[in-house]
């Protein structure tokens, strides 16, 4: 989790620009979501498909329909991955191996080196581009015009249609949200029509505000989040949601817990004590949620083979698993932190976000060690709290925000 910025506020005021968004785009991609009949269901509920063949179990895909493996490829590994940018050659195989083993859906991006994953795959896909279902995503950084972002990842993935693609945002803000869907949104759907792209997705890293947004225009029909035991934050209210409205929900940082690799007792409790128990049980917390797949980000060959072994065998979780992890803890969470940012910049310089999100890991996702290490790293701890009491005035959602910051002064020391 990273500090919010002030920029992260949001404006107060504009009710022209906030009802276009609510109201003018979702009329803007009316046609394009009729007939939508009900809401779907998740993991937990019976959705997916039994493998067929040693094929990986499928799950629908809200509303495109779209079967997907319960596994697909993340990209972003293979550029940011330990040891840099994996090479064209070990990708090549990598996607050879996925595709032959049912894992069609492959993840990439505009941000992933600034094309570079992008053209990377598109090589790789040559030949094969049939088997494939292609998620890419437009602007991250400078916000070019969406026509001329999607254009180019035509190019560089060499095809002439992408099955999903969307709006993309790492340090995702209401604010940058609101900028995505003014500004580019009706693009998508005119590239849509064109048949240049077949679904529009939106994805975000941090405040979940902002992928409410996305979520709310009625035009988005597939999300990616993330999701692990200690990013907990979109399962709470915005998959939820998404469910509601038959939007696909795709899970991203499943192993990405920064720099969670450290021998914290509570962790091996939950998630096993070796790394390939780690892995097994990691990705089955996310495959046990309301989603329709997950796109763990992979450097190596043998990372895939675990990965798809993984999921051939997923069938749900025992209780003792979905105890160990809090499987379904996110529906009783009260008093939760949405990591928007509206309460900063605080005037003592705590990074409250960061700090409330720790003290809801501890006291109610049983991760009280590892929450305290991580709190440890805060250049700033919650104690230097002045009371002054500007995070609650500030907060949109109604929190006891001062009082939750003093409260966590106590569960993290």
């Amino acid at each position: 989790m990273a500090q919010r910025q002030n920029h992260c506020r949001g404006k107060k005021g504009n009710v022209s620009r906030r009802t276009f968004i609510k109201v003018g785009v979702a009329s803007l991609a009316a046609g394009h979501i009729s007939g939508v009949s009900k809401v779907v269901k998740g993991a937990s509920e019976g959705t997916s498909r039994l493998p067929e063949d040693g094929d990986l179990p499928k799950r629908r895909l809200g509303r495109t329909n779209i079967e997907v493996p319960i596994v697909g490829l993340g990209g972003a590994a293979l550029y940011y991955g330990p040891r840099g940018p994996v090479p064209q050659k070990e990708i090549d195989a990598m996607i050879g191996y996925a595709l032959d083993h049912g894992v069609s859906l492959i993840d990439t991006s505009y941000g992933y080196g600034d094309g570079v994953n992008e053209a990377t795959l598109g090589k790789a896909l040559k030949g094969k581009r049939q088997k494939a279902i292609i998620l890419s995503k437009g602007p991250w950084g400078p916000m070019k015009p969406m026509k001329e972002m999607l254009e180019a990842s035509l190019r560089r993935l060499q095809t002439e249609h992408i099955e999903i693609y969307g709006l993309h945002g790492l340090e995702l803000t209401e604010d940058l949200a609101e900028k995505f869907i003014l500004r580019h949104l009706p693009d998508l759907v005119k590239a849509k029509e064109e048949g240049k792209i077949s679904h529009i997705a939106g994805t975000g890293h941090l405040a979940t505000t902002a992928m409410m947004k996305f979520v709310q225009t009625g035009a988005v029909e597939v999300i990616a989040v993330p999701m692990n035991p200690v990013r907990r934050e979109f399962l709470e209210q915005v998959v939820p949601a998404a469910n509601k409205m038959n939007i696909g929900v795709i899970g991203m940082k499943v192993f990405h817990f920064g720099k969670l690799a450290r021998p914290v007792p509570e962790l091996a409790e939950m998630l096993g004590k070796d790394r390939e128990e780690f892995v097994r049980r990691t990705l089955s917390f996310s495959l046990a949620q309301d989603v329709a797949c997950v796109i763990p980000g992979f450097t190596t060959l043998d990372e895939l083979k675990s990965a798809i072994a993984i999921g051939k065998s997923f069938s749900g979780l025992s209780p003792a698993d979905s105890a160990a992890m809090g499987i379904g803890k996110e529906k009783s969470a009260a008093d939760f932190c949405r990591v928007c940012g509206h309460c900063l910049p605080c005037p003592a310089k705590i990074a409250i976000s960061d700090v409330l999100r720790l003290d809801l890991n501890a006291r109610h996702y049983g991760l009280s060690a590892w929450a305290k290490l991580e709190y440890g790293k805060q250049k700033v701890k919650a104690d230097a709290c002045t009371k002054c009491g500007e995070c609650t005035k500030k907060c949109p959602h109604g929190l006891p925000a001062m009082d939750m910051v003093l409260r966590a002064v106590t569960t993290l020391a």
